[in-house]
Parts: C-alpha cells; sequence; structure tokens
C-alpha cells in the first residue's frame, strides 16, 4: 500500500516568489529600523538644544536679578539717555551674562541681559524695567520721648 504524493503542476509565474517576497520583507524593515534611528537621534538633538536654551535663559535671568539685587547707586547718577554696562559668570559652570542699564528718564531704567549657555552655543536676552523710587525721610531725632 503505498501512496504516491501528487504534486500540483507549477505555473511558471509562482518561480523566484518567497525571493521577492523575502527581499521586500527585509527592505520594509530595514527602512524602520532606519527611520526608528533618525527619529532617535532627532530627539537627542532636541533635548541639547532645550538643554542649551534653558541655561542661557536662566543666565539671564540671574544677570537680570543680580544687577536689580546688587543695584549699585552710581547708577541713580546715569544721565537721561545714557548707559552703562555689567557683566558676570555663574557658578558651577552654569553659563555666564552680560548686559546694558539705560537711564530713560527720572525714575525708569532699563536693564538688558544677555545670558550665555557655558559651552557657547545659545544666547537668550530678558529686559526688564526698574523704577526709582527716592524716599525723603526727615528725622528730627533718633528718640523722641513724650511725656516727663
Amino acid at each position: 500500500m503505498c501512496a504516491e504524493i501528487s504534486s500540483l503542476p507549477r505555473r511558471r509565474g509562482d518561480r523566484g516568489f518567497a525571493l521577492a517576497v523575502s527581499i521586500f520583507a527585509l527592505t520594509i524593515i530595514a527602512a524602520l529600523i532606519v527611520g526608528i534611528f533618525f527619529a532617535a537621534r532627532q530627539e537627542m538633538r532636541l533635548g541639547i538644544n532645550s538643554r542649551t536654551s534653558v541655561r542661557a535663559l536662566g543666565a539671564a535671568e540671574a544677570g537680570l536679578n543680580g544687577t536689580v539685587a546688587n543695584w549699585q547707586t552710581d547708577w541713580n547718577a546715569l544721565v537721561v539717555e545714557s548707559s552703562t554696562v555689567f557683566s558676570g559668570t555663574l557658578a558651577s559652570n552654569g553659563g555666564s551674562y552680560s548686559g546694558s542699564i539705560k537711564r530713560l528718564n527720572s525714575e525708569l531704567f532699563l536693564i538688558r541681559s544677555t545670558g550665555t549657555d557655558p559651552q557657547s552655543l545659545a544666547q537668550r536676552t530678558l529686559a526688564g524695567f526698574v523704577r526709582l523710587q527716592i524716599i525723603n525721610m526727615n528725622f528730627r531725632a533718633a528718640l523722641t520721648v513724650r511725656g516727663s
């Protein structure tokens, strides 16, 4: 009892079909891998650019806030429309800042601070207005006692 396995006759167009499908599948897989590597590289660049931008913004903000906090009284004597410059570096390699203080009128100053990240890849500029109010205090004595 021997049964013969009959094979179906092959059509002429089927020859090499598996090879074509496998090459097509490998091409699709390779394209997906290249796309994933490209997307990962773009994300890495975006992260680096974001970090340098935030560091530069932090340096500019430190320059602006530090200038207001450490206001020098000789800046009060600036003539209207004149300006002076300032600069500094942040601790632990946090970047640097430079800027200018311009007197706009008798009470108003414009402070511009430009921050640079430690690698000098990014710069950000901030500005702020400072209003000068001189308070006149008339003290007649250091101590006033009422009654006898």
